[in-house]
């Protein structure tokens, strides 16, 4: 894996739960957060990276759908320092 802008300013790895996490994404792309990676787990559960600094406003969105938002994993500079 080579070195990215995402890596310098952080990613992080957030799995949502909820009976309909899909329109979490369609929120988040209404407010352009961006995401990626994205992988279903089961028909309530997502996966997705996003960038550090839309985590809040992702959990954000995720409450107003009535989602479960799991942090699984950071990554990048911030973390490392």
């Amino acid at each position: 894996m080579g070195f990215t802008l995402n890596s310098l300013r952080g990613t992080v790895e957030l799995t949502l739960s909820g009976q309909f996490p899909e329109r979490v994404l369609n929120l988040c792309a209404q407010e352009r957060v961006v995401f990626w990676g994205l992988a279903w787990r089961d028909e309530q559960t997502l996966h997705v990276t996003v960038r550090l600094h839309d985590v809040k406003q992702v959990r954000v969105l995720a409450t107003q759908m009535d989602c479960v938002v799991r942090e699984e994993g950071r990554h990048g500079l911030p973390f490392f320092l």
